[in-house]
């Protein structure tokens, strides 16, 4: 049997593709453990089809953190780690109690074995806390190091789009998804019928569909898309479109610690989101309501947006090392 040198810290997650807040975050944690180079540490990506080898990496290793939004691989990787003596930090990414009642039960009883379980908003910390005092508040934004340009003649295509509307608006969805009551996650179908409105029709909208997914979605529903909104159905760099835009739109019915709101406001960038989980400081609250959005987006005005944005890196390398890896 090949032979697996001890680590101290496994990463289990997955890396994009495809694109999406988790496999980003587990990147750039990646990237960032690389750069800083203080921490051993191997990566297990769950994109593998054979798991015999996490179970020997986890066997062979000191500390745990595993990235994963399925509860029941979640809540046996975490009773195989404290069976074998392992610590077990998970970060925990979105928001806790929006699914089933089962599902919900089988993430808090993780929180409850887990060593550190990780939370990334107040309304999810309030509830892990209670369950589990050594929970931990850790932002999931970490900083990308560079932003790709969008292709040449995309980039020019927006920058004549720029002349012909008055702002130009930027929203993104990694795939369709659904939450526990079966409404659209991204309701990127509502911002569709909100940007078809007369009193928009001076405004413009990019939606960011890496997968390319909404798009079929829509040609499926028989929905005609306005000539106000683009959809870029491949993938890129959503920190690219942000550039480009006036306004970055989270109209979401559940949430974590977004991504791409932190990216926005790095970026200077204005922000509308749904006031489901509590928002950074600069943000503009919308409910969920298509007259309250429409309100906020006829009478948007830009704004300078300047507000401190932590660095979640951070924390988990504080983190890391209070637990004594060296």
């Amino acid at each position: 049997m090949k032979k697996y040198h001890k680590r101290n810290l496994l990463i289990i997650g997955k890396t994009p593709p495809p694109i999406g807040g988790v496999t980003i975050h587990v990147k750039r944690l990646l990237d960032s453990l690389k750069d800083d180079n203080t921490i051993q540490f191997t990566y297990f990506d769950l994109k593998r089809k054979s798991k015999i080898k996490l179970f020997i990496l986890i066997w062979k290793s000191k500390v745990v953190h595993l990235h994963t939004s399925n509860s029941y691989f979640r809540f046996f990787v975490v009773l195989y780690c404290r069976l074998l003596l392992k610590k077990i930090i998970f970060t925990f990414h979105g928001n806790l109690g929006r699914y089933n009642l089962f599902r919900n039960l089988i993430d808090k009883l993780s929180i409850l074995f887990s060593n550190y379980p990780i939370v990334i908003n107040f309304d999810s910390f309030n509830i892990s806390y209670k369950i589990n005092s050594e929970t931990k508040l850790i932002s999931a934004f970490i900083p990308q190091s560079s932003i790709v340009p969008l292709e040449d003649n995309l980039n020019t295509y927006l920058n004549v789009k720029s002349t012909e509307y008055q702002y130009i608006f930027c929203t993104n969805a990694f795939d369709v998804s659904y939450d526990k009551f079966g409404n659209e996650v991204y309701q990127i179908l509502e911002l569709v019928n909100v940007f078809a409105e007369s009193e928009l029709n001076n405004q413009y909208l990019i939606i960011s569909d890496p997968s390319g997914n909404y798009n079929k979605f829509l040609i499926k529903k028989g929905i005609k898309v306005p000539e106000n909104i683009l959809f870029i159905n491949f993938p890129h760099d959503f920190n690219a479109v942000l550039k480009k835009s006036d306004c970055f739109i989270r109209y979401t019915t559940t949430d974590g610690d977004s991504l791409s709101v932190k990216e926005a406001l790095m970026l200077n960038k204005n922000v509308i989101a749904s006031d489901v989980v509590q928002r950074p400081y600069g943000v503009q609250l919308t409910k969920l309501d298509s007259n309250d959005l429409i309100k906020h987006l006829i009478n948007f005005k830009p704004y300078i947006s300047s507000c401190s944005i932590d660095n979640g890196f951070v924390q988990l390398l504080e983190l890391y090392k209070n637990i004594n890896l060296k």
